[in-house]
């Protein structure tokens, strides 16, 4: 604040308690900046249980404007793109697919096999099939072995990558209807727990007014 930024949203004291304790940023701007000030990957009704001790000992450094600075290593890379752009925002945009894409080319090296059984023990085998359908279907690129042999088991990758591609390409024109949205969050996810911890927060948007409606009323 003592630097001009200002919050995204203007919050009255109980919103802003709420949010701290069930979201996982906290977003502010400034003329030609945004940041955004993350104690966690995903929002608490997104069931991800990645160990962070993990993430922070197994990262990379790279030169970046010339600084060395911390990143993610690629494993936990693959499994939170997969998490944040498949799960929370159902791969919508372009980009989203083509960071996955990258991943693939960039790092063929890595030991996919792992990976899957990692995403498997974390419940993001739906997400990670399919965003490696849309990478394959859109990008045209060559998936690792491991990912080949995952897509031709029984698995909803190729209907839920078809649903995902039709509102990819339409979302402008037919925004998606809450109900296909929440569908889709919980067809993502192939464990029962995962779902259910999802279900409250679909019954929050049914049945509360928003922190936008919210500021509506007078």
């Amino acid at each position: 604040l003592k630097r001009g930024y200002v919050p995204e949203d203007s919050w009255n004291r109980m919103q802003e308690r709420r949010n701290l304790r069930l979201n996982c940023e906290y977003n502010f701007d400034k003329p030609g900046t945004h940041v955004e000030l993350h104690w966690g990957f995903v929002r608490k009704y997104i069931r991800f249980e990645i160990d962070p001790e993990d993430v922070i000992n197994n990262t990379e450094t790279m030169s970046f404007l010339g600084r060395s600075v911390h990143m993610l290593d690629p494993s936990n890379r693959f499994l939170i793109l997969c998490v944040h752009n498949g799960v929370k925002h159902h791969w919508h945009r372009l980009r989203m697919i083509t960071d996955l894409a990258i991943l693939f080319e960039k790092d063929i090296s890595q030991d996919w096999q792992a990976i899957i059984e990692k995403g498997r023990r974390l419940g993001l085998l739906n997400a990670m099939s399919t965003g490696a359908e849309l990478a394959k279907s859109l990008l045209g690129i060559d998936l690792p072995a491991g990912f080949s042999q995952l897509l031709e088991d029984p698995s909803p990758a190729a209907g839920l990558s078809e649903k995902m591609r039709s509102m990819m390409f339409s979302e402008r024109e037919n925004p998606p209807h809450a109900f296909a949205f929440n569908r889709i969050s919980l067809l993502l996810r192939e464990r029962c727990n995962d779902r259910l911890r999802f279900l409250p927060h679909i019954l929050k948007g049914i049945f509360f007014p928003t922190d936008k409606e919210e500021r509506l009323i007078p």
